[in-house]
């Protein structure tokens, strides 16, 4: 773990103006570098490669790049990168401990799906924002995930489940998490506001409370596992476990009932000593 105790108020405020600065640049070049590559090379793509290409660009160069170089540079006392060490992998037993919790949280982020329609207004301009948003993202999945062939489909388990899951553990958990822990902050609270901006980088009105409730269960999880490698497996294989949900229209139960058999192998990993 880093060695925190000298971090002043002048070092804080020096990093949060790089964190801020990096990101934003991030941003920019992201939008540049995807429209770019899709306007020079993208005439001949078919449009879902088109798109799958802009998503790993925007992916690649707004979350994966700024995480990197900030792990890089904000970096102090030859402390351990991001907190916790990216060199250590987790043991079997976390593998599994990962990935049972995985399976439990996708009916958990389920139910709470349903409960953040409940409480989504019927009119009004919320109403009206957030069916958009739900009409593009639909519109985003149908683009690349019907009719897609073999390659295109180990292109969107790539996309959606490993890079998206590395590029946000990186730079939430690892680069903006770390950075509020080392500002002093209590656990809590520097997992909530995290949470928060993991919700917002989504910008998705109708999952926002489940996206909440999953940034505050990757923080913690972090915090717990003491390991990136560890929420990185819990973050993707919740992604390939929602996509399965996506493609194949699966119950609740069916999730419910995998989920309460992963609860049980979660508790005997946990019980079982190494």
């Amino acid at each position: 773990m880093c060695r925190w105790n000298d971090y002043s108020r002048g070092d804080m405020t020096r990093d949060f103006i790089i964190i801020i600065a990096v990101c934003l640049f991030a941003l920019l070049v992201a939008n540049l570098a995807s429209q770019f590559v899709v306007q020079m090379y993208g005439d001949g793509w078919p449009p879902a490669v088109r798109l799958r290409a802009a998503t790993f660009i925007m992916q690649l160069t707004a979350m994966f790049a700024p995480a990197i170089l900030l792990d890089k540079v904000l970096r102090r006392d030859g402390g351990d990168r991001l907190i916790y060490s990216l060199n250590t992998m987790p043991s079997l037993r976390g593998v599994v401990l990962a990935l049972s919790l995985a399976a439990i949280a996708v009916p958990v982020i389920m139910l709470l799906s349903g409960l953040n329609a409940a409480l989504m207004p019927s009119d009004g301009w919320l109403h009206e924002y957030a069916i958009g948003q739900d009409e593009a993202l639909n519109s985003y999945y149908a683009l690349v995930l019907v009719g897609a062939s073999p390659l295109g489909w180990a292109a969107n388990v790539f996309l959606i489940v490993v890079v998206a899951a590395v590029c946000e553990e990186l730079l939430f958990r690892g680069v903006f998490l770390g950075f509020l822990l080392r500002c002093g902050l209590p656990r809590v609270i520097a997992v909530l506001i995290v949470s928060i901006m993991f919700v917002c980088i989504h910008s998705q009105v109708s999952a926002f409370l489940p996206r909440l409730v999953m940034g505050i269960f990757l923080g913690y999880a972090y915090l717990s596992f003491r390991n990136i490698w560890a929420v990185i497996i819990i973050h993707a294989a919740y992604n390939l476990l929602a996509l399965c949900d996506y493609v194949l229209d699966l119950p609740l139960w069916l999730f419910m009932l995998f989920g309460g058999v992963c609860s049980v192998i979660a508790m005997r990993t946990i019980i079982i000593k190494d």
